[in-house]
């Protein structure tokens, strides 16, 4: 994203709002991942469960039955599984979100259906909540843990400080909290591009004023809600 917004004339820095620790070998984890291959359908949650996860489901399951079907979140989860050789048989068009997936008619009727969610720990668990309302036997597996970056979010301090940032581009929720828990009122003073509406009212709670949001956490999505809103953003700077 930050050459995609480089090569259109702005400056971008990259400043991780998270970080993650594998809980792979965790005991409950690794029975989970041996069990898959009796699954209808495994969802991941985004491409970070993929990372996390597929070395180990490799290792056990070379080849998935048949009858097992996998579905993505997003196109970003999408990617990182073909990229690893998976076919995705379901995926939100527009909606690129836990919403979007529940909304896919594939997913409506689940009676008798066993689904695995390889996802993150914690998170919201609208999947995990909504699908056995639908008659899925569900299974999380959550293959790793998110972590506060404070160290690697330092540089930012400075550029922050000196007004030498005009907009952030967050795409979790998680980003959000730990961004506002970090830099406290100088990041809520910033615009922020965010990807959907529930990420958005989450930034609104926190006490962030000005939020876009961008029609999914694509680049090309990112990137024309930036140029949707470059006047505002020249305003902004020159009134600054």
């Amino acid at each position: 994203l930050c050459q995609l917004i480089r090569r259109h004339g702005g400056l971008a820095t990259h400043c991780p709002a998270m970080a993650f620790e594998s809980l792979i070998q965790n005991r409950v984890v690794q029975e989970h991942i041996k069990a898959l291959g009796g699954q209808d359908w495994i969802i991941f949650n985004s491409p970070q469960a993929v990372f996390q996860s597929i070395s180990a489901i490799r290792a056990m399951w070379p080849h998935f039955p048949k009858t097992l079907q996998i579905a993505a979140i997003g196109r970003g989860t999408e990617k990182a599984l073909q990229d690893a050789g998976y076919t995705v048989s379901a995926v939100p068009v527009v909606r690129w979100s836990s919403e979007g997936l529940l909304q896919l008619p594939i997913f409506q009727q689940l009676v008798g259906k066993r689904i695995a969610i390889i996802q993150g720990e914690g998170g919201l668990g609208l999947l995990a909540q909504a699908l056995p309302s639908r008659g899925a036997t569900v299974t999380v597996v959550a293959c790793y843990r998110r972590l506060l970056p404070e160290r690697l979010m330092e540089p930012c301090h400075a550029l922050l400080n000196a007004h030498q940032i005009d907009v952030a581009v967050l795409t979790s929720g998680e980003g959000v909290r730990n961004m506002k828990q970090v830099f406290g009122q100088i990041i809520q003073a910033l615009p922020l591009i965010v990807p959907s509406e529930r990420i958005k009212q989450l930034a609104l709670d926190l006490g962030f004023q000005i939020i876009w949001v961008a029609r999914n956490a694509s680049h090309s999505a990112v990137l024309d809600a930036l140029i949707k809103n470059r006047d505002v953003l020249c305003q902004m700077k020159v009134t600054h």
